[in-house]
């Protein structure tokens, strides 16, 4: 035994010194600066240490693109080579400072330069038009919205294929032929109107929707009686406002700025938000001020009406001076339509809330609602009841107890008896039913696979409304009346209400299945793969492979045209996975992902390449990575620690300095998730894979991989300067490479400066068929009609 140990070891030790010859030395230079990550994997067996190496003989690695880019053709930026920060006793270079300058017209004229070069090459694809004319196909289909009870119809938004508009359609049973109640197209002029929502009277007789019209910084609410038709009744002049009915729908209540309630003349600034009251059939101009904060600028108040009509609640935010808002609520059992002539007095639901609270269902003196704190982001459902003593202050409890690893995505009231909880729980989706008074379990809900788009429900109605997609059908919509669940343990059957198809795509041509991988600490990691059912695992088939794993967010498969036209018509592998940093597995599997555990996402990446590989279903020359945001940082990092592994990486709007990623548009916000730079240990591990930071270029013949790198001035979450900054460094690196580096690195920027009129829809198709045309050239797909 202890010679096979000794033997082992020796072989352990020639495959290690084997691999730093033909991979790590391969490293022709070093990046800005090189430093160790601050968490290691910890290996738990000989064999897992080997695969962590992952182990890929250098003299056989193939490239299949067909594009091939000599490095002397990427245009180049000249850095600033005296520009460096000295952190914690470290030099940092930073070259590319200077294109923080959005308006430098050095800085412009490169974007120009690297996105006149990509485009020539990207519109040279020819299976474009194919590609284009596919995709457009997939998204031909019927789109609905849930069905809602209102009275005695059924409402929802239908929209047929590329139509902008979405018509409010009704019907007054679940089979019934359908009809139209408001199509704003007939009211408004075409594209110069944006819906923002709605809300019925309890009695569904009035429904209340806003409008912006184009030229107008600010909504207007107007009003439709049962039979469509426009009342008199009309509001203009509101910003963040909730819409509420009261008192049978003869009251009304909306929030705007006082300044725009009392305006004369221009407004200068928008300040005191409060709530206000509007008696139906009466003018705006006298609505009442009922809830205002005369002390407070800076405060948004939204405003509410219990599900029995008996109180009015609201909930109150001040920017950057409070944790959680605050809410407060008053008896309108006191008042009535008419009486509403000055302010209400309202009491603080809690005194000392101990986190945000949502409230769900309000009647009877009881509260269900929904509590997240700092220490419990997963959703605890409580109950609160109110107090019939004035002197003692309101209490609240658990009404349902859930498990960090089982954390709540939704909940609502259905009727007057059910608690519809939508919950996960190991990745699957489960719907319960509880009785709202007991909390006792009444039953569970049965549903196809794929991802739950929404769940409806009201208080007026016992009919529960699920949406599921899948990555075949765009969209399906059930039904269930709970009032007939008769079993206290039965699983409620939901019957199919809407089915949208896509031609020529039949389910059963495919496979879309779940499983699960091991990472390198002996985490279940869980996959989600969609394929062809023809599909031969022969090591050879194009791969897609996709995850996000940050801020808690969980990715689910659901119906993606461009996806689609990739599995059937290129037939690839798409692949989903559920990396640590995630919310699969509730608050711990975030944490297992976030600041110094970030390594664990990128680890569990690459883990899923190799598991693909070793189970047949692809090979690195045929393997190609996407991410989005924080999917897209992830893409880059596991590129730069794994050139070998993958053939194409595509990366969308993604954060690629870790150093300043704080200092640039509002990456402040996300120090939570990612660290503070100004701290040591953070900045020790950001700096271990920051991807500026970390660029190398390895030797022959190992190349970077095919890159294409998107962003859009426009986006709100990640700057567009991160895609600049690292497309400069990646033109500058390559150059090194000149003897072996043929894989494409291309780089789209879209400039807001630039006059365009396609829609936002048509942008979309444009940028989709660059992803997917580029994917087929660098893994040399062969098109399928």
């Amino acid at each position: 035994m202890y010679n096979k140990l000794i033997l082992f070891y020796w072989i352990y030790i020639l495959l290690y010194l084997f691999y730093l010859i033909t991979n790590s030395n391969a490293q022709e230079e070093q990046p800005l600066l090189l430093s160790s990550p601050i968490v290691q994997p910890k290996q738990d067996t000989l064999s897992n240490a080997i695969n962590s190496i992952g182990f890929v003989p250098a003299k056989k690695r193939l490239y299949l693109s067909t594009i091939k880019i000599n490095v002397s053709e990427y245009p180049l930026f000249q850095g600033d080579t005296q520009c460096a920060e000295k952190h914690f006793g470290e030099i940092v270079n930073c070259p590319y400072r200077t294109l923080e300058n959005t308006k430098s017209a050095k800085t412009i004229d490169f974007i120009k330069k690297f996105n006149n070069f990509s485009s020539k090459y990207l519109k040279d694809i020819k299976i474009r038009d194919n590609l284009e004319k596919k995709v457009r196909e997939y998204l031909q289909f019927e789109k609905y919205s849930l069905f809602e009870k209102h009275g005695k119809y059924f409402y929802y938004f239908h929209r047929s294929g590329f139509d902008k508009h979405s018509v409010m359609m009704r019907r007054k049973s679940t089979t019934d032929k359908n009809e139209v109640f408001f199509d704003i197209t007939k009211h408004y002029l075409k594209n110069q109107t944006v819906f923002n929502g709605f809300a019925f009277s309890a009695n569904g007789k009035t429904m209340a929707y806003m409008v912006k019209t184009l030229g107008s910084k600010f909504n207007m609410i107007r009003f439709l009686d049962e039979n469509g038709k426009h009342l008199d009744d009309k509001i203009n002049n509101v910003q963040f406002s909730s819409m509420a009915f009261a008192f049978g729908g003869k009251g009304f209540f909306y929030s705007t700025f006082d300044s725009l309630k009392n305006k004369h003349g221009k407004v200068t600034k928008l300040e005191h938000h409060s709530l206000y009251y509007h008696q139906m059939g009466k003018s705006a101009n006298d609505d009442v001020k009922v809830v205002t904060f005369p002390d407070k600028k800076n405060v948004i108040v939204m405003g509410m009406v219990s599900n029995d009509e008996r109180y009015l609640y609201i909930k109150v935010a001040e920017s950057n001076k409070q944790k959680f808002p605050i809410v407060y609520y008053c008896d309108l059992k006191k008042y009535k339509s008419t009486s509403i002539k000055t302010e209400l007095k309202m009491k603080p639901l809690l005194s000392d809330p101990p986190g945000n609270i949502n409230i769900i269902s309000f009647f009877n003196d009881e509260i269900i609602a929904i509590l997240s704190t700092m220490s419990n982001p997963t959703n605890q459902i409580i109950k609160i009841k109110l107090s019939k003593n004035k002197n003692k202050k309101n209490k609240w409890f658990t009404f349902l107890k859930y498990k960090k690893k089982r954390p709540v995505q939704y909940v609502t009231s259905v009727g007057k008896k059910y608690l519809v909880v939508y919950f996960l729980e190991n990745v699957d989706k489960y719907v319960e039913i509880y009785c709202m008074k007991t909390g006792n379990f009444k039953a569970g809900v049965d549903f196809d696979f794929g991802k739950i788009t929404g769940i409806s429900g009201n208080y007026e109605s016992n009919y529960i409304f699920v949406g599921i997609s899948n990555q075949v059908s765009p969209s399906a919509i059930y039904y269930a009346d709970l009032s007939k669940i008769k079993k206290k343990t039965c699983n409620v059957k939901m019957k199919m209400v809407v089915d949208t198809c896509i031609k020529g795509i039949f389910r059963d041509n495919f496979v879309m299945k779940k499983i699960y991988y091991p990472s390198f600490d002996n985490k279940n990691i869980p996959m989600y793969l969609f394929h062809r059912k023809d599909l031969k695992l022969n090591g050879f088939n194009p791969l897609l492979l996709e995850g996000y794993g940050g801020f808690g967010f969980t990715p689910f498969p659901e119906y993606d045209a461009p996806i689609l036209t990739f599995v059937n018509n290129l037939r690839g592998v798409y692949v989903l996975v559920g990396v640590r940093g995630g919310g699969e597995y509730g608050k711990p599997w975030h944490e297992a992902g976030r600041l110094l555990n970030k390594n664990n996402t990128f680890h569990d990446f690459i883990e899923a390449a190799m598991y693909l590989i070793k189970n047949k279903y692809t090979v690195p020359a045929k393997l190609a990575i996407r991410g989005s945001t924080n999917g897209a940082l992830l893409a880059a990092v596991v590129a730069q620690q794994r050139p070998d592994l993958f053939s194409t990486v595509i990366a969308q709007y993604g954060i690629y300095d870790m150093l300043r990623y704080h200092k640039i548009g509002n990456g402040a916000r996300y120090i939570p998730e990612y660290g503070d730079p100004n701290k040591f240990l953070t900045f020790r591990n950001l700096f271990s894979y920051s991807p500026l930071h970390n660029l190398r270029m390895p030797r022959s013949p190992i190349q970077i991989p095919s890159m294409l790198l998107i962003a859009d001035e426009t986006n709100p979450q990640v700057s567009y300067i991160h895609t600049v900054k690292y497309a400069a460094e990646l033109y500058n690196r390559v150059q090194r490479g000149i003897s072996h580096q043929t894989n494409p690195i291309l780089v789209n920027v879209k400039l807001a400066r630039k006059i365009t009129t396609a829609s936002p829809a048509e942008k979309t198709i444009e940028t989709v068929v660059d992803i997917f045309s580029f994917i087929k050239e660098t893994l040399n797909i062969t098109w399928n009609a």
